[in-house]
């Protein structure tokens, strides 16, 4: 991953699946794992959520209290070398059991940024010509 990415999204593994839930019982493995694949074969990341990590909940102040990330956006890298500042945030909600989350998709990046030494060469070089 090019930039900062690196840091804004990683890639779905069996154990951040298991971290996306607490309370409740386990998921099924055959799940987690066709989830897995899925994502793998369409070369997609999923990006970090940035606020509180669980975008919808069933029970509160119950022990039945079940907190969950259903909710994620899941990009390309090339999406994400285009949107470089992209981050994915959860906006807290307190009158539904679901979190809308937001897509920031920060700057775009238009192309490859230019040889600042090589643009001055050719110009020192044409301005020589003349």
């Amino acid at each position: 991953m090019e930039g900062g990415n690196s840091k804004l999204v990683e890639m779905v593994t069996t154990d951040s699946i298991f971290l996306d839930k607490r309370g409740g019982g386990l998921y099924p493995q055959w799940l987690i794992q066709g989830f897995k694949d899925v994502v793998e074969d369409c070369a997609l990341i999923d990006m970090n959520l940035v606020g509180y990590p669980f975008t919808w909940e069933r029970g509160y102040g119950t022990d039945k209290w079940v907190e969950v990330r259903l909710d994620r956006a899941l990009a390309t890298e090339e999406f994400l070398n285009l949107f470089r500042g992209a981050k994915l945030s959860n906006i807290e909600v307190t009158t539904s059991d679901h979190c809308p989350i937001l897509l920031d998709p920060g700057d775009y990046v238009a192309g490859p940024v230019p040889d600042t030494y090589r643009l001055v060469s050719a110009v020192h070089a044409s301005v020589q010509k003349e």
